[in-house]
C-alpha cells in the first residue's frame, strides 16, 4: 500500500497541473474493519467476542449493538468466517477432513460434513472434486 499522502494528513491537496484533484480515498467502513479483525482472530485461533472487541477498541456490548444495527449477530458473523475458511481449505488443500474440522473449530468430521451440507447442499468430497483435488488415501476421511 502506498504511504500516507500529505492530503490525508493535512486535509489539503493541491490539484495536479493537468487536471482536477483526485477524490480522497474513503476510509474503510466499520464493518470492513470488523471483518478484517474477525478474520485475523480466526486465523490466530482467538475468536471470542471480548478479544475482537478489544482489538476494535470498543466494549463487547458495543460490538454486539453495532452488529445488531447491521442486522447481524456475533454468532452469524463467526459462522460466516468459519464457512469462508472451510470452503477455502476444501478447495485449495488436500488436508484430511479431520484436519480441516480442527482448523475451523469443529469437534469432529461429522460436524464439518453437516455444516458443509447446510451451506452448500453437497458433501465436502463433491466440493473437492469440483476443485480438481483428488481425495487423500485415507478413504472416508478424504472428504465424504
Amino acid at each position: 500500500m502506498p504511504s500516507t499522502s500529505v492530503a490525508k494528513t493535512t486535509g489539503v491537496q493541491s490539484p495536479p497541473e493537468d487536471g482536477p484533484a483526485p477524490e480522497a480515498e474513503p476510509a474503510p467502513l466499520w464493518q470492513d474493519r470488523f471483518r478484517m479483525v474477525l478474520d485475523s482472530a480466526f486465523r490466530e485461533d482467538s475468536v471470542n467476542l471480548e478479544h475482537v472487541a478489544q482489538r476494535l477498541a470498543i466494549s463487547p456490548r458495543t460490538l454486539q449493538r453495532r452488529l445488531g444495527e447491521l442486522g447481524t449477530t456475533w454468532r452469524e458473523e463467526v459462522e460466516a468466517v468459519r464457512q469462508e475458511h472451510t470452503m477455502e481449505l476444501l478447495r485449495a488443500t488436500d488436508l484430511p477432513l479431520r484436519s480441516v474440522a480442527a482448523r475451523v473449530g469443529y469437534s469432529d468430521m461429522r460436524a464439518l460434513r453437516r455444516a458443509v451440507r447446510r451451506w452448500e447442499g453437497r458433501a465436502p468430497r463433491d466440493i473437492r472434486n469440483e476443485a480438481g483435488l483428488a481425495p487423500t488415501p485415507m478413504g472416508a476421511d478424504a472428504g465424504t
